[in-house]
């Protein structure tokens, strides 16, 4: 359990602080599970800029799910061969923008002959990766084994449809195949299940550069490491040391947002009003849903369940004690006092605007605040800030 951060002095409104030492001590702790492989940070997770320029001192490059997010990339200083821009639905201003400016994975066979249209108006070659829907699929389970039998996804192309199409791609003039990216789920906190992933993406590779009869250059195992429980490093090494052996000479990567930043951030947000209203005390705060959607979800779907979810929906959701709530002062200390029975809400106008409910609190006063945990990742970015025209919530990086 990391010291937590102290609310930003002189800050009125909701916001973000996020432990800089924190996230280095994450990419640290992953890179000693993961030696020979490049680190690439999932930046969906947390687009913040300067967390962006933290990522790149420290030497990752950046998985981008969007033609902004590979601009953003830019602007933090992070080189195109730096950056693998892989999402399903690119646009032709997409393609044409990112294609001096990231590494193209082309997610459907129809996008890569658009690529290779694209390239061809150019009267150039430009190489690429391919994200692969590989033919195995994991359980929900914490711990579940590989199905040989592959799953529907959105996401990229099914491996025995590419397989069985390698003709077409070995014909295309314009694009070279240079690397794979497989990636089949997130929040995955079994190392054994992690390997066993990475180890089957391996196994695409080889079959996919004998097919095309040339050696990739990069493979993307993906990663998913989850944050829910804690993920044994050292299984996770000893799982994934081989790896490089099968692949001599191939750059090998892992991705990952969630593990690398959700432990760091902080959600402050104020107490501007208390309230009892039957029996229920109410401390309302400046901002909750609006500013951090994924509690106020979590008890959505938990009522509309009966009680928690079994699995987490992510990234919207990983389980209804993801987020520990606190009562701290305008400094920062702990709040001290006999413990009540209080509802967190905010101030929108909307009976959804709940952060936590019966929980047993310090009692209250306007002016502290409430602090919530494990907010670095998948939080300020999917929150609404736009509901009611209220401001949204600051992020500072310390």
């Amino acid at each position: 359990m990391i010291a937590s951060p102290v609310p930003i002095a002189g800050e009125q409104g909701p916001h973000y602080v996020y432990d800089g030492q924190e996230v280095e001590r994450s990419i640290a702790a992953l890179r000693r599970a993961l030696p020979g492989f490049g680190l690439l940070y999932s930046m969906k997770a947390n687009p913040f800029r300067p967390l962006l320029k933290l990522m790149r001192r420290q030497g990752l490059g950046i998985d981008a799910a969007s033609a902004g997010e590979v601009q953003a990339a830019l602007a933090a200083g992070f080189a195109p061969a730096d950056i693998f821009y892989s999402c399903p639905g690119k646009t032709g201003g997409d393609l044409a923008f990112a294609l001096d400016r990231a590494v193209l994975v082309a997610d459907s066979l129809g996008e890569l002959a658009r690529i290779e249209s694209l390239a061809a108006s150019l009267g150039r070659t430009v190489r690429i990766g391919l994200r692969v829907n590989p033919a195995a699929s994991l359980g929900p389970e914490p711990g579940a084994d590989l199905d040989p039998k592959g799953a529907p996804s959105k996401f990229g192309i099914d491996e025995e449809l590419l397989l069985s199409r390698l003709g077409e791609v070995k014909r295309l003039r314009h694009v070279e195949v240079d690397g794979i990216h497989v990636y089949l789920r997130s929040q995955v906190c079994c190392a054994r299940a992690v390997c066993a992933l990475a180890s089957r993406c391996v196994q695409t590779a080889l079959a996919l550069g004998q097919g095309l009869e040339r050696r990739l250059s990069w493979v993307n195992v993906g990663g998913g490491f989850g944050t829910a429980s804690v993920l044994d490093l050292q299984a996770l090494r000893q799982g994934m040391a081989g790896l490089g052996a099968r692949l001599p000479s191939v750059r090998l990567f892992a991705e990952s947002g969630r593990y690398l930043v959700a432990r760091a951030g902080t959600f402050f947000t104020p107490v501007v009003d208390v309230k009892t209203s039957r029996g229920v005390r109410y401390c309302i705060t400046g901002g909750t849903l609006d500013c951090m959607l994924r509690p106020s979800l979590a008890l959505l779907l938990a009522r509309l369940d009966g009680g928690a979810p079994a699995w987490p929906i992510e990234p919207l959701y990983s389980s209804p004690d993801c987020h520990r709530v606190r009562l701290v002062k305008a400094g920062g200390e702990e709040a001290s006092g006999p413990a009540q029975t209080v509802t967190v809400a905010g101030p929108l106008c909307t009976a959804l605007d709940v952060l936590a409910e019966g929980v047993q609190l310090p009692r209250p006063e306007t002016g502290d605040w409430i602090a919530v945990s494990n907010a670095g990742a998948y939080c300020a970015s999917l929150s609404p800030a736009g509901f009611a025209s209220r401001p949204g919530a600051r992020e500072y990086l310390v």
